[in-house]
């Protein structure tokens, strides 16, 4: 399922203690995400290639935008988005992808 692309104001965010620090959050069609990231406005195209990949990988990512910035949400659900809050060094679009791919592989390795 393709990431949506929602307008910023239509969301409710707040902040929560997750990982020894303070976290971004959003609620949005009863379901919690975390920012996972965050870039200008002239960068959204970017972005929404990179949340379009990473979706493609079963996360479910949702994007919001405002005239200041644009974040990609992680769904609170999906425990590649929950590992990067707990290394929070880690937490870019980038190091996401990286974190699907190890999640690929472990489970191409431990099938059920």
């Amino acid at each position: 399922m393709l990431p949506l692309v929602i307008d910023e104001q239509q969301v409710f965010t707040f902040k929560f203690w997750f990982g020894n620090q303070i976290q971004n959050g959003m609620h949005f069609q009863n379901e919690l995400f975390c920012q996972i990231g965050i870039v200008d406005p002239s960068q959204r195209s970017q972005m929404y290639q990179y949340a379009c990949k990473l979706s493609q990988h079963g996360i479910t990512l949702v994007l919001t935008c405002s005239p200041k910035h644009c974040r990609v949400w992680g769904s609170l659900r999906d425990e590649t988005v929950k590992q990067l809050l707990i290394n929070p060094d880690q937490v870019s679009l980038t190091s996401l992808s990286t974190a699907v791919q190890s999640k690929e592989n472990f489970v191409s390795q431990n099938p059920d």
